[in-house]
Order: structure tokens, then C-alpha cells, then sequence
């Protein structure tokens, strides 16, 4: 049975860039009217960042600025986007975590290496991260 290929209902645009990323998966099960369970062919991570007391940036752009300057020091010296790493939406919160960040990677060995390059640049406190496996395309109307 062929699966088929569909574009989910959300698309990532590179300022820099001027262009416009449309994300496709494959559904796997679809349950009419509610959702469809889809993989999606990209890799999606969700990143739980804590900044040390006076240590983390003053806002994510810096934030994003001091990870492009470390990648270019180490590694590939590529920067993120340069990797096919892009930030699809960031998320400033109270609580445990400071900051969320959803990734998207071409794969998990580039994410991987995306990560090992810059693990806690200028010791701005810990992170942890998940990795997405699928995701539900829910229906509307």
C-alpha cells in the first residue's frame, strides 16, 4: 500500500532568506473527521532551555546570535541554517524552563552535531531535549 504525501498545515520562512519552508509527512492512520497520525519526513526537536541567574542572553535573538557565533568557531563552521537547522517557533515562559524552542533538522546525525557543537555556549545554563517522532494534522470546519 502506497502511503500518501501530504503538506502539514504550517510553513517556516527564512527572513534572511526570503523564503518560504512548506513541511510534508506521510499519513499513517487517518481517522475522518478528527485527525490524521502523520511522519513527518523532517525531524522536529523540542529544546527545555534554563538560563544560569545573569548568564543567559537579553533576548532569543542574542540568544540565536551566540549559537551562529560558536558554530562558526567549531565544527563545520557552518551556521545553523547553514546545517539545515531552522528554529520553526520560540517560546519565552515562566516556570521551570526559560525559554522552548522547536527545532527542525534534516535528520537526527545533523541535529546531533548541531548540538554537540555548541552544548552551553558562555555557560548560559542547561538545556534538555526531545525529540518528535509524529504529529496529529487535525481537521478543521
Amino acid at each position: 500500500m502506497v502511503k500518501e504525501e501530504v503538506e502539514l498545515p504550517f510553513k517556516h520562512k527564512s527572513r534572511e532568506e526570503g523564503w518560504r519552508h512548506a513541511f510534508t509527512g506521510v499519513v499513517e492512520k487517518e481517522v475522518k473527521g478528527y485527525y490524521d497520525l502523520v511522519i513527518p519526513k523532517e525531524q522536529f526537536f523540542l529544546q527545555f532551555v534554563r538560563f544560569a541567574a545573569g548568564k543567559g542572553p537579553k533576548d532569543y535573538i542574542e540568544f540565536y546570535r551566540e549559537i551562529d557565533k560558536v558554530l562558526k568557531q567549531k565544527g563545520d563552521r557552518k551556521t545553523r541554517h547553514e546545517m539545515g537547522i531552522h528554529e520553526i517557533a520560540s517560546f519565552i515562559t515562566l516556570g521551570r524552563y526559560d525559554m522552548v524552542v522547536l527545532w527542525e533538522a534534516p535528520d537526527m546525525a545533523t541535529f546531533n552535531k548541531f548540538m554537540a557543537a555548541w552544548p552551553n555556549p558562555n555557560g548560559f545554563g542547561s538545556s534538555e531535549t526531545s525529540a518528535s517522532t509524529t504529529l496529529l494534522r487535525h481537521e478543521t470546519g
